[in-house]
């Protein structure tokens, strides 16, 4: 009997699923879980899957509960695309753009601008829209790079790429950068796009966060000037700051820290107005960028930039091409690749599946989420049969031997 028990608690520690290693991918908080679609995984080059990360549980970082939704498998493998989850329905969500890869043809292929998740069943659908900037179904271009924001049923993308005929070789090299607005109606599946004077310069690779007064900031990312024939790095205290209410831009130009241009990187809001950025690379070739983490204060005026002291105890290696949501005092960053002092050339194995945590109430990188309110922290289920079953090895080892 002690034998069969032991050998149960050995299959659930290895069958534990640990998903590949991957970046560019799309994520979105639904509820309690955690879901991140696609993404460079480089078997060979773009994965369909849909995998769940699990906060109704805790757990350590070094055995987080993941689990792969079988059913959710994507219509196409992607990477670059764009999320948002629907806060009428709390349940759909709507994936934009993206590279695309077919395995069995081993090419690129053109998807659908639009698809729609239904996180209740997993079940994949094209939205079918019209209007989005310079979109032709008749051309291989597709469109990648942006960020997406939904309120009030309205989904805003400012700029992103146009990639016509994609390669993993070619992707910062051929595309333009879309200039305008564009704004999806889901009700009318129809989308208006916005060129105004005041418009700041094409960008893509930033961060779009939506604020509790309907601004959207936009932080970070390349840009190109116009006139100007290559991309350059988007100052980080030049910040774009659209007006959701009245469909206007405000420039603002923020106070305090100087903290290194980026593109790749992530942003969360906190409860308390303050914006929390990790990560990203200089330029292109995951290059190193300084500091890791830095705040972005709203409530100030100029909003002010922030770099915390911070123990390296638990945190992360240097990232890009991640993400990143915030989930009670979470932020919780999975995926991405390591970023490096010099470029990065070919395919180096940097890339990364751990998930890490940081406290933003307490300023510190953890080891472990608690998912109670309460604050009293549950071991995980891998951790206890881990523990159990090095019990069982130490006292039955004897009695093992004579069967």
């Amino acid at each position: 009997m002690t034998l069969l028990f032991i050998l149960f608690l050995l299959a659930s520690v290895t069958c534990q699923f640990i998903p590949d290693p991957r970046q560019y991918q799309t994520s979105v908080l639904i509820g309690t879980r955690l879901f991140s679609f696609g993404g460079y995984s480089g078997k060979p080059e773009y994965t369909k899957e849909t995998v769940i990360l699990d906060l109704s549980k805790s757990f350590y970082t070094s055995h987080p509960t993941w689990s792969r939704d079988t059913k959710g498998t994507a219509p196409l493998s992607s990477e670059f695309s764009t999320s948002c989850l629907s806060p009428i329905d709390t349940s759909t969500v709507y994936i934009i753009g993206g590279v695309s890869y077919d395995e069995a043809s081993s090419s690129f292929v053109k998807p659908s601008l639009v698809y729609t998740f239904n996180s209740i069943d997993s079940t994949w659908s094209p939205f079918t829209t019209s209007g989005f900037t310079t979109f032709d179904s008749n051309t291989s271009n597709v469109y990648n790079d942006m960020q997406a924001i939904m309120r009030h049923g309205l989904i805003y993308i400012f700029g992103g790429t146009n990639t016509p005929s994609p390669q993993e070789s070619n992707l910062t090299t051929i595309s333009t950068i879309i200039t305008t607005m564009n704004i999806l109606n889901t009700k009318k599946m129809t989308w208006l796009f916005f060129n105004f004077t005041d418009t700041p310069t094409p960008r893509e690779a930033y961060t779009a966060t939506l604020l509790k007064s309907g601004y959207i900031v936009y932080i970070g990312g390349t840009e190109k000037p116009n006139g100007a024939s290559n991309e350059t790095s988007v100052n980080m205290n030049n910040i774009p700051i659209f007006d959701t209410d009245d469909l206007t831009w405000i420039s603002m130009t923020a106070s305090g820290d100087t903290v290194g241009s980026r593109n790749s990187h992530s942003a969360v809001l906190t409860n308390d107005g303050k914006i929390i950025i990790f990560g990203g690379q200089s330029g292109y070739g995951f290059v190193h960028v300084s500091p890791d983490l830095a705040i972005l204060d709203t409530n100030s005026n100029p909003y002010k930039w922030i770099i915390p002291s911070i123990s390296t105890a638990n945190a992360p290696p240097p990232l890009a091409g991640h993400s990143s949501i915030l989930y009670k005092n979470y932020m919780i960053l999975i995926f991405g690749r390591q970023t490096t002092i010099q470029p990065i050339i070919g395919t180096v194995p940097l890339m990364n599946n751990q998930v890490y945590l940081f406290d933003v109430e307490k300023s510190v990188w953890v080891s472990n989420f608690k998912s109670n309110s309460s604050g009293k922290y549950t071991i995980s289920y891998i951790g206890i049969i881990a523990t159990i079953f090095s019990l069982l090895i130490v006292f039955d080892w004897n009695w093992l031997l004579l069967l």
